[in-house]
């Protein structure tokens, strides 16, 4: 029987207001964001990705080489991600985004057990 010692309790509305913060271009197709976020903050969750009630955050450290780099259209490159400083045994979620000139434009969510 699975019984933990500690549990995290989140939900979709802690996750969307983690995402207000930590990844707002996951609500540009919505003309309204902004105001969904405010919706949020309003009736309780935090919207400051801080302040997510999750053990994965501000944990380990993510290392991406190049960290900085530029390409031309069309063009490709390679990218090395690594995650260090993980406890062994756990399990933590986190995100890689990318970004151009006017923000962030992809973001993929990852899990990882070390």
């Amino acid at each position: 029987m699975f019984n933990p010692a500690l549990v995290y309790s989140a939900g979709i509305g802690d996750y969307f207001g983690f995402l207000c913060d930590a990844a707002p271009a996951a609500f540009e197709a919505d003309a309204d964001a902004d105001a969904f976020c405010d919706d949020l903050s309003a009736t309780g969750f935090a919207v400051d990705a801080r302040d997510l009630n999750d053990p994965s955050i501000s944990v380990g450290e993510l290392v991406v080489a190049p960290d900085r780099f530029t390409l031309n259209p069309g063009a490709t490159a390679t990218v090395s991600v690594g995650w260090a400083g993980l406890t062994p045994g756990a399990r933590f979620i986190g995100s890689v985004s990318h970004a151009d000139v006017t923000g962030i434009i992809g973001l993929t969510l990852i899990t990882v057990d070390a």
